[in-house]
């Protein structure tokens, strides 16, 4: 080969492989910010939750904030699956909600703790704060799981299925029989 043609060919592979590189972060970054939109209906769903609780019911507002959580997981999943992640693999639904319950059952436990902590860190550095720090727990928790809920509904929830052609040396080869074989057995 002549030394200018392989200079072109191997400017073209990179890019080609840049373009693909920046469509994918493009894509994701797009997601990300759906994500973040999509993700304040579980925030919204858990201060009205703790609003209510506490100025309408006169009860903890924790319980408000685990009852608002517990409403809006469900919208969250029909929101992320049809919008965010465009997920419309039909055979994945059941393996999809499978994943979905347990990730959000653990975030939806370890919002409460966080909630929990943040918020007795807080009264112990500001005494009384007229029972707001619920509300800077919950903003605080909120901005960890804007990036940690991202992370795991596209790369463990959502997941788009591979095609095995695409990954595979071997996808163009089919098997034959012979009619040797054939005539032998």
């Amino acid at each position: 080969m002549v030394p200018d043609q392989v200079s072109i060919r191997g400017i073209l592979v990179h890019t080609m492989a840049g373009i693909t590189h920046s469509r994918s972060f493009v894509r994701s970054a797009v997601q990300f910010i759906k994500l973040q939109v999509a993700g304040n209906v579980l925030f919204v769903g858990a201060i009205v939750g703790t609003f209510i609780a506490q100025s309408v019911l006169a009860i903890h507002p924790l319980i408000g904030m685990v009852v608002g959580s517990a409403l809006a997981h469900i919208v969250f999943f029909v929101i992320n699956r049809a919008w965010v992640f465009g997920s419309s693999q039909s055979g994945k639904t059941n393996s999809q909600i499978a994943r979905f319950v347990v990730f959000m059952s653990f975030n939806f436990l370890l919002n409460i703790v966080l909630v929990t902590v943040i918020g007795r860190m807080l009264i112990g550095v500001q005494p009384s704060i007229d029972g707001y720090e619920h509300y800077v727990a919950l903003i605080l928790s909120g901005l960890f799981f804007a990036v940690w809920s991202y992370v795991g509904l596209k790369f463990w929830v959502f997941t788009p299925t591979r095609n095995h052609a695409r990954y595979s040396r071997h996808h163009a080869l089919t098997f034959e029989r012979n009619k040797e074989i054939d005539a032998r057995v």
